[in-house]
């Protein structure tokens, strides 16, 4: 676990030049540049919102309005795209740098952690437009917003472990870039993102807690638009999950990281 960090802190100028510029190459020649960051968000909490709400008249477990709905259902898309954001580019984040993997001085890991750290980005950008359509729709923040590092933090190290695999496995296997997508769906729909986990069937609440997303997804609702402390027990699960996932993914990574330039 020292080595891993211990190689992000050495390497911590490069990795920052590189999310700089992997952020400013996403929205380089779009006539709305950064705009789209806030936009894209935006107009998918609209879409979902609208068709729960209107179409499907679905209601929140602790709340009737749709501003309630709309809130609760943002914090489950952010927490699911950030996840999308980092899984869907890993199976290719090693064939799209052969540069970097014919490096022999190149620390390839750090690959994983420009993808986690610009995707967390867009993150940023969502949440501070959550925290906005929070207050508009009198909603407020509380103290617990202040809770919101201890709440990500399981799933950035998640993500990184998780990373740090598909990007290896992805270099002898190509089909899983093919499989992700649909792994990714399967993820959001058996979440929490559209419906409370009380008011799921008792027979699979349990079911929906094995969701890596689930437990990051209800812990954002509780500090962000309820105003109460996360459940801190199914947090801490999550945590040592993700940081035993981390140190794996990174342990597995550079036993495997020697035949890189071989395969590709």
């Amino acid at each position: 676990m020292i080595a891993l960090f211990g190689s992000a802190l050495e390497h911590k100028s490069l990795i920052r030049d590189l999310v700089i510029r992997d952020i400013s190459a996403r929205y380089k020649g779009t006539l709305l540049g950064m705009v789209w960051a806030l936009l894209n968000p935006l107009l998918m909490l609209g879409l979902y919102t609208f068709f729960f709400t209107l179409i499907l008249k679905s209601k929140w477990g602790v709340g009737d309005t749709q501003a309630n709905y709309g809130l609760m259902l943002f914090c489950g898309l952010i927490v699911h795209g950030w996840m999308a954001e980092v899984l869907s580019r890993s199976p290719d984040l090693l064939s799209s740098n052969r540069n970097y993997v014919k490096k022999v001085v190149f620390p390839l890991d750090t690959l994983v952690w420009i993808t986690v750290l610009s995707s967390l980005f867009q993150v940023f950008l969502s949440l501070v437009l959550l925290c906005l359509l929070a207050l508009l729709m009198g909603n407020g923040l509380s103290w617990t917003f202040f809770l919101l590092p201890l709440v990500l933090l399981p799933l950035f190290a998640l993500l990184l472990g998780l990373g740090w695999f598909v990007a290896s496995l992805a270099v002898y296997f190509r089909d899983i870039g093919q499989f992700m997508g649909s792994f990714l769906t399967l993820l959001l729909f058996t979440s929490t993102a559209f419906f409370s986990l009380e008011t799921a069937p008792e027979v699979i609440r349990s079911f929906l807690l094995f969701n890596p997303l689930t437990i990051i997804m209800d812990s954002l609702r509780d500090v962000l638009i309820l105003h109460r402390q996360p459940d801190w027990r199914l947090l801490a699960v999550h945590a040592v999950v993700s940081f035993s996932v981390m140190w794996l993914g990174y342990r597995w990574f550079n036993k495997t990281k020697a035949g890189f330039a071989d395969v590709l």
